[in-house]
């Protein structure tokens, strides 16, 4: 046999050593065995068969082979085998679907689609549901996961089930219930760059028919990109970016007979604080590197060495509340749910915009926005024939099932609004950036608007404080209701052939409020040159809408599903929360056509479970956050929503988990993702890069291009081997495996200068475990190569540029106890 190679060849030389073990194996028990002896026998013997996994991706427990999606699920065995503590961590397990965390900066991409958010009132694409109940704002893609039972990942989109705004997909969390005996455990995280993690979950019986669960959460992680700003520049900024603090606790009560219903209340809160964006500076002009080493000396511009220079504070720190009631009942032979939640997510934050030591552009932002949730539906039980007519034309027509509702959802964006402060240093990098040349030598008009507010141009060498500023403030509220009514059925004509069908009406109803003015005493001559607009305005609009999905099913035998499907999707219009000039306010709303073709299946005698998915989804009037200048900072100004026209996404997406041997298992997955804007020629461009399709405009054509952040191949393999240690009771457990993914552009701007190329991050863990589950022991280890993953990158003035990373290698400790 030739030697396997390194990565990807690993991969596929791990599958097939085990796959020939495991066929040798049972090609062994079956020759020792009577030739009359039948092959079945040998297969109800095997040890080695996975659980079955049931999931809610539409709105009813079933088994994960019935599913005519493509869906992926992080059990609760995946999280504590690999100490995943955060939805981005657990969508790195699944394919085509990424989060992009880095303080202020929140990206969730399902298939590729999503958007440069700094927009709170700009829904993004890919939804996230939280048992049951679905939400908008992307602060609940960053909270952590703390007594999860499991992760449901569903791709494309789910208008049927879970309403607009997910035409991507939907990220859903199913936390733990109460039970009616006493369990619990303790999970303990302790390593480098300050990891400090607890995690605690306990409940069982209280009173006589009532049981209770509590979990309760404290998670600190130290940054890990440095501030070399110095005590010359600094005011307000933390010494180090990208840590984090999360806390949370929740508790939850049920009563399982309630006079013949069943009843689960809770309460949870969560609060999280990001510390920056930890943005890295380089491949500055010489103009732009004397301009912002005038305001420290120590500034950083080396690319890749996690360390930036800022400083202003920049932080993103928030708290959400949230109540939620789920009954259920019989009535009659048919199953009634209702489900409801109240959410608050209260914060505050603020943002080093020029991401320099200069104190050019800060914004700050206090944010009050409540979510009312309400859902009743009716489930009813198999039906015979279609609906209760049980033959026609003397045919049999097998069984069917309906299940029916409404859903109505209020959100409020409150708060006080953003308040931008922009310092004269910003207009020394706008003409630092333009010139080209030394920053003595400014543009006549920047230099009249420096001696009308300065009383006299700056002489060469002096540096620009802020003792003059200018401020700006934003306020926008906003109030959208939206209603739904919803129908799925099944129909299974005979015992291997069905079809389902899914439609959901939606209306919603959006009124914004918001109003722009200066805030700093007139003339304000700064704003006024940025184009920073005063002025008020009170819009609202009505939308309606219908989603559909539609499944042929073919499942020959319980152990393998082919499923043909076809969905549409539907994303909301709104409101530009983030406009400086009047008339950039409102946006349309998007389309989404998915079709797919998907198997799924149980392999090798249960012990393994494969799910293959091909698909192209295609979103008509894709909604973007785009800029209108290319010579304009993006940081003040020119940040519109724009609807593509049109954007694409196909490939495939493969799920394998396998007990491969007695002691091995293997998960693996793997995305292909072909991307591709169908027609999109207002995309932003670079400041220092305008106009690349040459027509004139403000704007870079990227009709043809793939899609930012989103790579074309990737994928995640992971193994573990667990051995007994003779007698003792005891177990060791060694694991490792590895995260690919091939080049992608890493700015909205698709400038060909800042491609990633192809990265593989490893991972490993070692451990000891008392056989039986009750406790472990483990040493883990993230990015062990010490790979540089880009999150994003940019440019806010022209000739410097930015980037925020992920977290370099991570070595911790984890010990979990189960009682």
């Amino acid at each position: 046999m030739r030697r396997c190679q390194i990565w990807p060849r690993a991969a596929a030389c791990l599958l097939l050593l085990s796959f020939t073990e495991s066929v040798w194996s049972e090609n062994a028990k079956l020759a020792q065995l009577p030739d009359n002896t039948s092959k079945s026998i040998v297969n109800r013997k095997n040890s080695r068969v996975l659980e079955e996994v049931l999931v809610v991706a539409q709105r009813k427990t079933e088994s994960i082979q019935d599913v005519p999606i493509s869906i992926s699920v992080v059990d609760d065995q995946l999280i504590e085998d690999w100490s995943i503590t955060d939805i981005n961590t657990a969508v790195q397990f699944t394919p085509n679907v990424r989060i992009a965390d880095a303080g202020f900066y929140i990206v969730p991409r399902i298939r590729g689609f999503g958007t440069n958010q700094s927009n709170k009132a700009f829904e993004p694409p890919a939804g996230v549901a939280i048992d049951g109940i679905p939400y908008t704002r992307l602060e609940y893609f960053t909270a952590a996961l703390f007594d999860v039972q499991r992760v449901e990942v569903y791709r494309g989109p789910q208008g049927t089930a879970f309403g607009k705004n997910t035409t991507a997909g939907l990220i859903h969390l199913i936390t733990r219930q109460p039970s009616d005996s006493w369990q619990g455990n303790l999970d303990l995280q302790h390593g480098e760059r300050g990891r400090r993690r607890i995690e605690l979950g306990v409940g069982g019986p209280l009173l006589n028919q009532l049981n209770v669960r509590l979990a309760g959460l404290y998670d600190e992680r130290d940054g890990f990109v440095r501030n070399s700003a110095t005590e010359q520049s600094l005011s307000g900024a933390a010494p180090l970016q990208r840590g984090t603090a999360r806390r949370g606790a929740r508790i939850r009560l049920e009563a399982p007979e309630l006079w013949g219903s069943q009843l689960r209340v809770s309460y949870e809160y969560m609060d999280i604080e990001s510390i920056g964006a930890g943005l890295e500076m380089f491949w500055p002009s010489d103009a732009q590197r004397e301009t912002i080493t005038r305001y420290d000396s120590n500034t950083d511009f080396e690319r890749g060495n996690y360390r930036g220079t800022v400083n202003d504070p920049d932080f993103r720190h928030f708290r959400i509340d949230t109540w939620t009631l789920d009954w259920s009942r019989k009535i009659g032979d048919w199953d009634a749910f209702v489900l409801g939640g109240y959410s608050v997510l209260k914060g505050n934050n603020a943002v080093d915009l020029d991401a320099s030591p200069a104190p050019a552009v800060a914004t700050t932002d206090d944010d009050d926005s409540p979510t009312t949730t309400f859902e009743l539906r009716f489930q009813s039980p198999p039906l015979d024939g279609l609906f209760g007519l049980e033959r026609l034309f003397g045919r049999d027509l097998g069984d069917s099932d309906l299940l029916a509702g409404v859903y109505y959802q209020e959100r409020r964006i409150q708060g006080d609004g953003f308040t931008f402060e922009v310092g004269e240093p910003y207009l020394e990098l706008i003409a630092a950036g333009a010139s080209f040349a030394p920053v003595e030598t400014l543009s006549p008009e920047l230099a009249a608007l420096l001696a009308d507010t300065l009383g006299s141009a700056p002489a060469p060498g002096q540096t620009l404080d802020r003792l003059y500023s200018e401020e700006v403030t934003k306020e926008f509220f906003q109030d959208a209701d939206a209603r739904a009514v919803f129908v799925q059925t099944s129909w299974n004509w005979t015992p291997h052939w069905g079809v389902e069908y899914g439609l959901r009406y939606n209306t919603e109803d959006k009124r914004a409020i918001f109003a722009q003015y200066y805030s700093s005493p007139e003339p304000n001559p700064i704003l006024t040159a940025l184009d920073a607009e005063q002025y008020a305005g009170d819009l609202s609009r009505n939308e309606n809408n219908v989603s559909q999905r539609l499944s042929l099913n073919w499942e020959p035998n319980d152990d393998i599903g082919v499923y043909l499907h076809w969905a549409t999707g539907f994303r909301s219009g709104g409101y530009n929360a983030f406009s400086f000039r009047d008339g950039d306010h409102e946006y349309g709303p998007e389309s989404a056509v998915d079709w797919g073709l998907d198997f799924k299946s149980k392999m090798l005698d249960g012990s393994m479970r494969l799910n293959l998915s091909l698909f192209r989804l295609e979103i008509d009037d894709f909604q973007v956050l785009t800029s209108f200048s290319a010579d304009r900072p993006g940081a003040v100004g020119g940040k519109v929503v724009e609807n593509a026209s049109r954007a694409r996404a196909q490939g495939l997406e493969v799920d394998l988990t396998w007990l491969a041997l007695e002691r091995l298992t293997v998960f693996a997955s793997f995305g292909l993702n072909d991307t591709e804007y169908l027609d999109f020629v207002k995309n932003n461009c670079f400041p220092d890069n305008p106009d690349t399709d040459g027509n004139g405009d403000a704007f870079c054509d990227a009709t043809g291009k793939p899609f930012p952040l989103t790579p074309k191949y990737s994928g995640t393999l992971l193994g573990t081997w667990r051995q007994p240690l003779g007698n003792t009771g005891l177990e060791f457990s060694v694991g490792g495996g590895a995260e690919y993914q091939s080049e992608q552009f890493t700015s909205f701007a698709l400038d060909d200068r800042f491609v990633q190329d192809d990265i593989i991050r490893w991972r490993a863990t070692v451990g000891i475990a008392e056989r039986g589950g009750k406790w472990s022991l483990k040493l883990q280890g993230e990015n062990l190569t010490n790979e540089l993953v880009t999150v994003r990158q940019g440019a806010i003035v022209r000739d410097v540029f930015f980037e925020a990373v992920e977290a370099p290698r991570t070595i911790y400790g984890n010990f979990r106890y189960n009682f």
